[in-house]
């Protein structure tokens, strides 16, 4: 799990690596980066409301590209379900996030309540890869006229390093593209 306080998780000049590339190629295959900028992403600009939705309804995935970011940029985020509904994070769409074999998880108003810091929600977004779906559930007995979820986060300028650094931090990214891999 992530750090409970919401922070970078690497600072200007320590190096990542994303993983699960770490995992799968040989250790003179893999890239490395290191963190030359850090951004924040906490404007209040990064609120999707995924419109509209009848009783007891899970909508259709919807792809909310705001998320995505600049060449060489990582994205870290944390999310809040803002209205009665219930959230799935699909990265790519065909990969549900939090999963275990049997049970999806799923984010609600409750979420903050069991989680304050909403570390359960972290996320990570390399580019524009991979793409980055939600599918919104409607979980009371009216009609939502609006279907809201904030998103925070952090904003990273990664430079690729040639040659293994000493130390790497790793990034869990739910995509085999990234990084050879």
């Amino acid at each position: 799990m992530y750090k409970y306080l919401f922070e970078p998780i690497a600072q200007v000049g320590e190096n990542i690596i994303f993983l699960p590339e770490a995992m799968y190629n040989k250790a003179e295959n893999r890239k490395y980066y290191e963190v030359k900028e850090i951004q924040a992403l906490f404007d209040g600009q990064l609120i999707n409301d995924f419109g509209s939705c009848a009783t007891v309804v899970l909508k259709e995935p919807a792809e909310y590209t705001d998320l995505y970011m600049a060449t060489n940029w990582l994205g870290q985020y944390r999310m809040m379900v803002l209205d009665d509904i219930e959230v799935q994070r699909l990265h790519p769409r065909a990969v549900i996030g939090s999963s275990t074999e049997s049970v999806i998880t799923k984010i609600t108003r409750f979420t903050q309540l069991l989680d304050p810091t909403l570390r359960s929600t972290e996320f990570f977004q390399y580019e524009d890869k991979p793409e980055m779906f939600f599918q919104v559930k409607n979980t009371t007995k009216y009609t939502l006229s609006k279907t809201r979820v904030l998103f925070f986060g952090f904003g990273m300028f990664l430079m690729e390093k040639t040659g293994a650094p000493a130390k790497a931090t790793r990034v869990p990214i739910e995509f085999s593209g990234i990084g050879g891999a």
